[in-house]
């Protein structure tokens, strides 16, 4: 219903959590959990449009208008979407795959009605290019402080670069780093910050401002500031081409283009933000209500911040907000890619009916009985920081230092996590494409 295509020139504004405005064709549009409609990545339609709970059907008009249909009332003016178009279309800068940014060369945006001055029109329930779930695409935003002295965060467009021990290097928009015995700023899995950056064995503090430029305090002078470098940022020309590799990580290739150089906020590249995380960028917390209804039996949606726990065939423990389950041949729900769910559910083989309650409580009707059966109960995890845990591969995830150890939640009780049948997290569309 909010597929939404532009017939003739023109193009959708819409607004990331940094403020930047973002232009595209793909009107792939979905209501939040405010109201508000916003693209498959979250970024906000702009102007803003409120959807109201109640309405059941949604009319956008050939020229933009939006009304909403409530039951017993007469049809809700919502508002009008936009179009804007470009003197120079050709020359706008890519920021991410089926997202551009104005430059100078394309001109200032002109802002039209549908129809109106030659400005293309609106076909609802219809999209001009395929669905941006088949893009890579990195997420940004949610940038939360940390106040570590280590701990970097993007706001805007840009990656870290960072070398591995096989001299491979890899970028990434997750950035918490810390010291290593050599003095240099490094991931918490080893890799070095490039351009690199030494602090010197007398240095008692690191500060990085929002150009990236990096000094230090020595303890012999507390009131002198000592250069140590200058933190650039990176970006490509094809960022959707990116290749995804373990972790919050990627790798440039053919498609992607060589990565652009610049120092933070200039070109349209992203400020740094030091003593701050943009989470986001590696792990899928998921705001809660963000549930799409599926209506398959072993499908689970986690309310809060807690994780399924899941034992591998070779017995290692792993994480997932994945809750995409199945009986295997011995009656035990485990995940698509085999891992045993724990503490294990097992069925019985005359199970003809199964009811998953909020509070994990496993219900079963069988042929053989009257009333249902309790056959099991599913637990939650939760971490103390579960922006450190470490990603195994594209759903998966495993305890590090930074993120403590599991703690298993009694679920429902005092306000906890709970877990809803038949629905499942709305995919994140980046960063492999989580859940």
């Amino acid at each position: 219903m909010l597929d939404i295509a532009i017939e003739g020139d023109g193009y959708f504004q819409a607004t990331n959590s940094c403020g930047d405005c973002l232009y595209t064709r793909v009107g792939r549009l979905h209501r939040n959990v405010q109201g508000s409609l916003e693209t498959s990545e979250g970024y906000l339609l702009s102007p803003q449009i409120t959807v109201p709970e109640s309405a059941t059907t949604v009319v956008v008009a050939s020229d933009g208008l939006v009304h909403a249909i409530v039951p017993n009332h007469k049809p809700q003016p919502l508002g009008q979407i936009l179009l804007y178009r470009f003197a120079h279309p050709q020359h706008l800068l890519p920021f991410e795959r089926g997202y551009e940014v104005g430059t100078n060369e394309s001109g200032p945006p002109k802002v039209s009605k549908p129809g109106k001055n030659g400005a293309g029109k609106f076909r609802q329930r219809a999209i001009n290019v395929p669905p941006i779930a088949t893009f890579t695409r990195v997420p940004r935003g949610n940038v939360t402080r940390t106040n570590g002295m280590f701990d970097l965060a993007i706001e805007g467009a840009g990656f870290f670069r960072v070398v591995t021990p096989t001299r491979e290097r890899l970028f990434t928009r997750y950035g918490r780093f810390h010291l290593d015995d050599e003095g240099r700023i490094v991931t918490a899995e080893g890799y070095v910050l490039e351009p690199r950056l030494f602090l010197p064995g007398n240095a008692i503090a690191l500060s990085v401002g929002l150009d990236g430029h990096a000094s230090t305090q020595l303890g012999t002078d507390h009131n002198v500031a000592v250069s140590i470098g200058q933190l650039n940022l990176y970006q490509f020309p094809k960022l959707g081409e990116l290749v995804k590799v373990k972790g919050p990580y990627y790798k440039e290739c053919r498609q992607s283009g060589e990565a652009v150089e610049s120092a933070p906020g200039v070109k349209h590249v992203g400020i740094v933000r030091q003593g701050y995380l943009d989470r986001t960028s590696y792990i899928p917390l998921q705001p809660e209500g963000q549930f799409v209804p599926t209506a398959r039996c072993f499908d689970l949606a986690i309310e809060g911040q807690g994780f399924f726990e899941v034992q591998t065939p070779a017995g290692e423990r792993r994480f997932t907000r994945r809750g995409r389950f199945h009986v295997n041949t011995d009656g035990k729900l485990e995940t698509q890619d085999g891992y045993l769910l724990q503490p294990p559910v097992t069925l019985r083989l005359d199970t003809v009916a199964v009811s998953i309650e909020p509070d994990g409580t496993v219900r079963t009707q069988v042929k053989s009985q009257k009333e249902p059966v309790r056959a099991g109960q599913i637990a939650l995890a939760r971490f103390a920081d579960p922006s450190g845990l470490g990603q195994v591969n594209e759903y998966y995830f495993e305890p590090s230092k930074f993120s403590g150890p599991a703690k298993r939640l009694v679920l429902g009780t005092n306000g906890t996590d709970k877990v809803w049948q038949g629905f499942l997290e709305r995919p994140l569309q980046g960063a492999g494409g989580r859940n």
